[in-house]
């Protein structure tokens, strides 16, 4: 592996400046994360490895859409989830079963 040093000027400024930037984005994922375990975590899969990143138990996960965004939330005291979207012209939130426990949420009309 090639040190640093060999590089360019403008390549170990480059690296420098990305290396700050690369820390900075992980300080501030800690931050926004919760530092103790809770129920509500997003899950990402690196290396085959699971990692979970917590949030806390009573926030809102928002998924940006075509048409909007769909919204995720704790509802009736923790025993459900609740679902509400914003969309181009109030589209309707459609809701289609797949296969046992699984459900496909669109906005609007379907693809």
């Amino acid at each position: 592996m090639r040190k640093i040093e060999s590089l360019p000027k403008w390549a170990q400024s480059e690296i420098v400046n990305l290396r700050v930037e690369v820390a900075s984005l992980k300080d501030d994922l800690r931050a926004a994360a919760c530092q103790k375990e809770t129920r509500t975590y997003v899950a990402s899969y690196e290396f085959d490895r699971k990692v979970q990143t917590f949030l806390p138990d009573d926030c809102q996960v928002r998924f940006e859409v075509a048409r909007g965004y769909i919204e995720v939330y704790r509802a009736e005291k923790d025993e459900c989830i609740g679902i509400r979207s914003m969309g181009i012209l109030s589209a309707s939130l459609r809701i289609y079963p797949l296969l046992s426990n699984n459900v496909l949420v669109y906005l609007g009309d379907t693809p």
